[in-house]
């Protein structure tokens, strides 16, 4: 962690919805049973909703391939990582059935979780094509090779790939379903969507993960369902041959569908993570925030932001609040209060699902009813943050 010398956020997850492109017979599926689940209770008429999901919950949509996921099946049996055979490392319950994977449970990941250098390999910038044909051929240019990989490294300017390192790449075969667009796409632009989607994808040849893998890196990531290049990659006959090289052979994890269209660069933009630095502390007996030294200097200052709108629906409530991610699930607030602004127009602020560039005058809250840490006075909506 000393190694870290700043700290950007970005939101890569997408969204889970029952229509979203999925592989093969999987199916996300979310029902609320009665309407409402429950109630009324008591002197107040208390109701409350409950959700039943059915779903492959650790494969569909931007899903994480831990050790459980991926194996290959020899003249002895199941060979999964580290050598271990399935049939014996499961967790059973009740009459023998299967509960869990033990052993290859993908928690025993989990509890460690990544700390790494992220390199983002920019596919599209480097040949020049959106998205990456789906490959057809082992020639295709869909298919990014070890040379590929080195070649965006140098492009891009960046330090080779090396040891502890996590390599995403950007094709944009993902942008098909991206968090922007897809909540305003009819039923019909979805299917089709889906039906590209699912045909085959651009990704990773097996050179370039067996570069990776003798650079030591830790993880891999990508915009598409599985990262390999298929239905054909560098070497005909293979399923997604990376994905038993690197996960079964190598212990390296893989996370699939990654949205790379985080908050667009906006010089002279407030850090979000200068927004949600508030630590409270005790002064007397009264509990007061804290705010970092840059943010405060900027106290009754005209700033600019970059973030998502939140719709305001309470009565006497401001137009609306921004905050730096986007809200993906419909019942879910993305933060607690130090991640949101309240806003103050002068005029009404029309509401869109993507990145908004927002000015007017800063003030910190020191206390406020409104439960906000930061409001923005005269708040407009701008194109051109230099307007």
């Amino acid at each position: 962690m000393g190694l870290v010398k700043e700290g950007k956020t970005a939101t890569l997850g997408k969204l889970y919805q029952s229509e979203v492109p999925l592989f093969g017979s999987r199916t996300y599926q979310m029902t609320i049973p009665g309407t409402p689940t429950g109630g009324p209770f008591g002197k107040n008429a208390l109701v409350y909703h409950d959700e039943m999901l059915t779903t492959e919950i650790g494969q569909v949509s931007t899903q994480f391939d831990g050790p459980g996921h991926i194996g290959v099946r020899t003249s002895d049996g199941g060979f999964f990582y580290n050598g271990r055979d399935p049939l014996e490392t499961y967790e059973r319950g009740a009459s023998g059935r299967v509960v869990g994977m033990g052993a290859l449970g993908v928690e025993f990941v989990a509890e460690k979780g990544f700390v790494c250098r992220g390199v983002l390999l920019d596919a599209v910038a480097y040949k020049g094509m959106n998205p990456l044909p789906i490959p057809t051929t082992t020639d295709n240019p869909g298919i990014v090779t070890a040379d590929d990989v080195t070649g965006m490294v140098a492009a891009q300017g960046l330090d080779p790939i090396g040891k502890g390192d996590c390599v995403l790449l950007y094709t944009g075969h993902g942008d098909l379903w991206s968090n922007a667009k897809w909540p305003a796409m009819s039923s019909e632009d979805r299917a089709a969507a889906r039906a590209t989607f699912t045909s085959g994808e651009p990704g990773f040849g097996v050179s370039a993960c067996e570069y990776m893998a003798s650079r030591k890196i830790i993880l891999t990531g990508g915009d598409t369902s599985a990262n390999d290049a298929q239905p054909v990659g560098e070497e005909e006959g293979f399923a997604v041959p990376c994905h038993t090289e690197s996960q079964t052979r190598r212990g390296i994890w893989n996370i699939e569908n990654l949205d790379f269209a985080p908050l667009p660069e906006v010089a002279g933009a407030v850090p979000w993570e200068w927004l949600a630095d508030v630590r409270m502390a005790f002064e007397g007996i009264d509990l007061v925030p804290e705010y970092r030294p840059e943010l405060r200097a900027l106290d009754g200052e005209a700033v600019t932001l970059v973030g998502f709108l939140v719709p305001a629906r309470r009565r006497r409530a401001a137009p609306a609040a921004q905050h730096g991610l986007a809200e993906l699930c419909p019942y879910c607030l993305p933060g607690g209060p130090e991640t949101f602004v309240e806003l103050l127009a002068d005029a009404p602020i029309a509401f869109t699902d993507q990145a908004a560039v927002v000015t007017g005058r800063l003030e910190l809250l020191e206390d406020s009813l409104s439960g906000y840490f930061h409001r923005l006075h005269g708040a407009e909506c701008v194109d051109d943050p230099a307007a």
